[in-house]
C-alpha cells in the first residue's frame, strides 16, 4: 500500500509547513425567517502531518460545519482555508475535485452513509472508481487490502450495509475513506452512535492506523474522554467560536478556560477514595441562541468570571504557554490542576490501556 510521504526536511530555524491552515473562518447561514446563524465564526487553526486534532463542544456548538466548511463544503462566508499550501477558497472546481481524493470524511451514522443496494465490495471500491484509481484488478486488490487493514473478514464482501453490525459498517466507511490514500481523514463523532464496547474497537482500530499509517486527522465527538484517547491537540468550541486549543495533556490536566473546566468536570469519575474528585461545575443559565449570541464573550451569558469587560470586548485567542492558546480575558491559573480520575492512554502500540493511577 501506498502511504502519503511526510512533510520534506526543514531547515532547522524553519518550523514545518502545517498540512491545514485555517485563518477567520466563518460560516453563516440564513433561516427561512430571514434570521442569520454564525454556525462557525473566526476559527483559526493548523494542522502539521501525522498529527490529530479533536474538536469538542455541545451540540451545535459548530464542530461537524467547521469540517465541512474545511472541505468546502459549502464553502465558508469568510475566512481562507488552505490546504498542502492550496488555497482552498479560490481553487476552481476542477482543480478542487482533485483535491478531494485527498480529504476523506467518515461521517457519525454509518448506515446512512452507504448505498444499502451496494455490497460491501462496492462501498468500498467506489472512490477508487469515482477518481478512476486503477484497473478493475487493481482495485479489486486494493479493496481486499483495505479488508484486512480494518479487521474484517473477505467474507463480507458480498455483504450489504443493512446486514451488518454498527461497528462493522463503521469498519467499511473507514475502509472506504482510506481507499485513495489522502492527506486528511475527518472522523466526525465516528463513535458516538456506537455501543460502549464497539466504541474501544473502533477507537482501537482508529489509533493503530494512526501509528501504522501516519494518519492526519481531525477528530469530532461529545466525549472528552473519548477525544483524548486519540488526539494529538484539543480545541474546545462554544457557540461556533474557538475558546481553548492546545496540546491534550496540558488542557486535560489544567484547562484555562472556565468552559473547559466544565466539560472536564462533567466526565464520570466515581471514585470513593477520592470525594473531592466528583465535584461538578455546574453552568449557569441555558445555551444562548446561536440567532442571538451574546456580545462580548460568548461564554459570558454562563460563566462566573464574567464582567463588564466580557459584555463589551470579544477576547482574542491568544497563547499562554507553548501550542497552548485561550480565548478568554481571565484565563484559568496554570498552577490548580484539574482533579480527575486517570484516563485511558495510548500505548505504543496504539492500543487503548488505563494510565496508572496517581
Amino acid at each position: 500500500m501506498t502511504i502519503s510521504p511526510g512533510a520534506a526536511a526543514s531547515p532547522p530555524d524553519t518550523p514545518p509547513t502545517p498540512l491545514l491552515e485555517t485563518t477567520g473562518l466563518t460560516q453563516t447561514f440564513r433561516l427561512p425567517t430571514g434570521a442569520e446563524v454564525q454556525a462557525v465564526s473566526d476559527v483559526s487553526f493548523v494542522l502539521h502531518r501525522g498529527e490529530t486534532l479533536g474538536l469538542v463542544g455541545e451540540s451545535g456548538c459548530g464542530k461537524s460545519t467547521t469540517v465541512r466548511t474545511i472541505l468546502q463544503a459549502p464553502p465558508p462566508t469568510a475566512g481562507t482555508v488552505t490546504f498542502g499550501g492550496i488555497e482552498l477558497t479560490t481553487t476552481p472546481p476542477r482543480q478542487l475535485r482533485r483535491l478531494r481524493r485527498r480529504m476523506q470524511l467518515v461521517f457519525q451514522d454509518p448506515h446512512a452513509s452507504m448505498n444499502p443496494r451496494w455490497t460491501v465490495r462496492d462501498c468500498i471500491a467506489e472512490p477508487l472508481q469515482v477518481h478512476r484509481v486503477g484497473t478493475s484488478s487493481s482495485r479489486n486488490d486494493r479493496v481486499h487490502e483495505l479488508m484486512d487493514l480494518v479487521g474484517l473478514d473477505e467474507g463480507y464482501l458480498t455483504s450489504r450495509p443493512g446486514s451488518l453490525s454498527g461497528g462493522q459498517c463503521q469498519r467499511v466507511a473507514i475502509a472506504r475513506a482510506l481507499a485513495l490514500d489522502p492527506d486528511l481523514i475527518c472522523f466526525d463523532e465516528a463513535v458516538s452512535a456506537l455501543d460502549v464496547s464497539i466504541q474501544a474497537q473502533i477507537l482501537n482500530l482508529i489509533a493503530r492506523l494512526r501509528a501504522d499509517l501516519e494518519l492526519t486527522s481531525i477528530f469530532i465527538a461529545h466525549d472528552l474522554a473519548v477525544v483524548k484517547l486519540v488526539s494529538d491537540r484539543i480545541g474546545v468550541m462554544y457557540l461556533g467560536k474557538l475558546c481553548e486549543i492546545g496540546p491534550a495533556e496540558s488542557l486535560y490536566r489544567s484547562p484555562r478556560h472556565p468552559y473547559t473546566k466544565a466539560l472536564l468536570s462533567a466526565i464520570p469519575k466515581p471514585d470513593p477514595r477520592h470525594p473531592d474528585r466528583l465535584r461538578r461545575v455546574n453552568l449557569r443559565g441555558e445555551l444562548p441562541s446561536p440567532t442571538d449570541p451574546p456580545s462580548g464573550c460568548r461564554f459570558r451569558t454562563r460563566c462566573d468570571r464574567a464582567d463588564e469587560r466580557c459584555s463589551l470586548d470579544v477576547p482574542p485567542l491568544q497563547t499562554i504557554s507553548p501550542g497552548h492558546q485561550v480565548a478568554c480575558h481571565y484565563p484559568l491559573s496554570a498552577s490548580a490542576p484539574v482533579e480527575m480520575t486517570p484516563l485511558p492512554t495510548r500505548r505504543a502500540n496504539g492500543v487503548v490501556g488505563q494510565s496508572p493511577t496517581r
